[in-house]
Order: C-alpha cells, then sequence, then structure tokens
C-alpha cells in the first residue's frame, strides 16, 4: 500500500529557488511485495469490523427502502382511487 504526503497549500503563487519543486517532493513508491503485503493485511484488519458494520447499516437501508416503496405505492392507489371517486362526483353534479 503506498504512503501518500500530504503538503498543505502554499497562500501566494511565489515560490523561492530554495523550495524543493514539485517533482522533488513526490513520494518514491516502494515496490516490496513484503512490505505490500503486511500494510494490506494490518489495513484489512482494521477495516474489517467497519466495512461490516457499513455493509450491516446499507442492509438496513436498503429494507427500510424497501418498506417505503411498498408504502408509497399504497399511497398511490388509494390516491388513484379518490380521483376516480372525484371525477364520478364530478360527473354526477354536472349531468
Amino acid at each position: 500500500m503506498e504512503k501518500l504526503l500530504i503538503t498543505p497549500k502554499r497562500k501566494s503563487s511565489y515560490r523561492s529557488d530554495s523550495e524543493p519543486s514539485p517533482e522533488d517532493k513526490r513520494l518514491k513508491e516502494s515496490n516490496s511485495p513484503a512490505m505490500i503485503e503486511g500494510d494490506e493485511d494490518g489495513v484489512m484488519e482494521v477495516l474489517g469490523p467497519k466495512i461490516d458494520l457499513v455493509l450491516s447499516k446499507l442492509s438496513n437501508e436498503e429494507a427500510k427502502m424497501g418498506e417505503l416503496n411498498v408504502a408509497v405505492k399504497g399511497l398511490q392507489s388509494k390516491v388513484t382511487s379518490l380521483e376516480i371517486e372525484v371525477v364520478s362526483v364530478k360527473t354526477k353534479q354536472i349531468a
């Protein structure tokens, strides 16, 4: 896994010659397989429970969305029924 270097933005665009160039600031990547595997295992150990929690919450939200969709469909059918009744009443009033 790469290590990232975060540098704060400069407040001015002026750069003195003594400052390193952006190319000099870039990190060199380490392609050592042992380092990469060790980092990945450590990251997965830390992130595993958090990912499980996020997936669990997403599953709960998906279930709630399903229930909400059923409720909305029920309301839509009731509104349609009311619209039909209103049209019927208006037709009777005109006749």
